[in-house]
């Protein structure tokens, strides 16, 4: 009996199963190495460093206020859990100077995050919170924070679904362009650049605020309000409506 030929249907559902094991055994490979990463809050920084350019050992503890030694153990670590690969060497003083950035597994693709495991995806963001935060206090302290340019913004947004997925894709693109300019400053002028900050954080809250209960309640009032001015509406229409179907009447009978 001859074998039934798969539909181009079966043959799809097959590859998109096959899709997300891959994904799935990506996110547990990815989990081990950046659970590793994650351990020392020195690899942190250096990781950090590297996602935004790429930098050699002895550069990266001078930036980082530490030891070269310490700095190149943690970057052998972050190298051979795969977060970082070296991209160049070069001779300096006797020696060779190696320099190294991110690899593309450690900027994580959306399908690879959420297959990341829960506990990897609290820590990394918790650490990229508690850096925002290091960096505001660090501000603070010498005196910034105070310039016309320096931009600070909160807002407690109230979302639907369709609100959430606009939002974050407005993220996205901020994200990604700030980064291409970032890279393209470094390009024009790497002895003139200023340190800046920008922390962009797009996330659900735990609890409900009095605020949002006040929005809430302006809304709700707001929705009766035109619901009765449409039935208004609507009601002075038909009255119109009834009396001048009787004027056509009366005329038609005259």
């Amino acid at each position: 009996m001859a074998q039934k030929k798969k539909g181009p249907r079966a043959k799809r559902r097959k590859s998109a199963k096959a899709s997300q094991e891959r994904t799935r055994a990506e996110g547990r490979a990815i989990s081990t190495a950046l659970a590793k990463a994650l351990a020392h809050e020195l690899r942190l920084e250096i990781l950090d460093v590297l996602i935004a350019r790429v930098a050699s050992p002895n550069e990266l503890a001078k930036e980082l206020g530490e030891g070269l030694s310490q700095v190149s153990y943690h970057v052998k670590v972050l190298k051979d859990y795969g977060c970082i690969e070296l991209v160049k060497t070069e001779p300096r003083r006797g020696a060779v100077e190696h320099y190294y950035r991110a690899t593309s597994r450690t900027l994580l693709p959306a399908a690879a995050w959420r297959a990341l495991d829960p506990k990897v995806r609290a820590a990394v963001a918790g650490s990229t919170v508690s850096r925002v935060f290091d960096d505001a206090a660090d501000a603070l302290e010498a005196g910034k924070l105070q310039a016309r340019d320096d931009q600070l913004h909160h807002a407690r947004l109230l979302l639907d679904a369709e609100g959430q997925r606009k939002v974050k894709a407005i993220t996205d693109r901020a994200a990604k362009e700030v980064t291409e300019e970032h890279n393209a400053a470094i390009r024009r002028r790497p002895r003139s650049l200023r340190k800046y900050t920008l922390g962009l954080l797009f996330f659900e809250r735990g609890e409900t605020s009095a605020e949002d209960v006040e929005r809430l309640g302006e809304a709700e009032a707001a929705s009766k309000n035109g619901k009765g001015a449409r039935s208004s509406n609507a009601k002075g229409k038909k009255t119109r409506d009834r009396k001048a179907k009787v004027r056509k009447e009366s005329r038609s009978g005259e």
